[in-house]
């Protein structure tokens, strides 16, 4: 995930999306890393890493990727439009992206105690 946190188009789609929607959120958006241990390790850890956190916690629009030039004016325009300016979309960034990753991280990890119920219901049910 964190190399997807370096690409302009990638990380202005995430905060577009969970500013759009970020009262449900959990119905419609779930993040998942490739770094993280399968949900039925017993040994995980439901708590985002500082490393996992550190690229949104430091955001900066100036350290991002794009493949073309134009890509960058594109993105930087549509953020002065819905954020106002590149500083606030920034500090949205910084502040709410941690807390959608950390939520993300914590649903991913209930997901094995939802599954075991709703198999315990379908089996007394049936």
């Amino acid at each position: 995930m964190p190399a997807d946190f370096e690409r302009t188009w990638c990380v202005f789609e995430l905060a577009m999306w969970c500013h759009e929607y970020r009262s449900s959120l959990d119905e419609k958006l779930f993040l998942v890393s490739t770094e993280w241990e399968h949900f039925a390790n017993p040994f995980k850890s439901r708590r985002v890493t500082e490393a996992e956190l550190e690229p949104l916690r430091s955001f900066q629009l100036d350290n991002l990727r794009t493949f073309k030039p134009s890509d960058r004016a594109d993105v930087i325009a549509a953020i002065e439009k819905r954020w106002g300016s590149e500083a606030a979309f920034e500090e949205f960034v910084r502040a709410e992206l941690p807390i959608v990753l950390a939520e993300c991280r914590e649903r991913y990890y209930g997901l094995l105690p939802r599954i075991a119920g709703d198999v315990l219901e379908k089996t007394i049910e049936g």
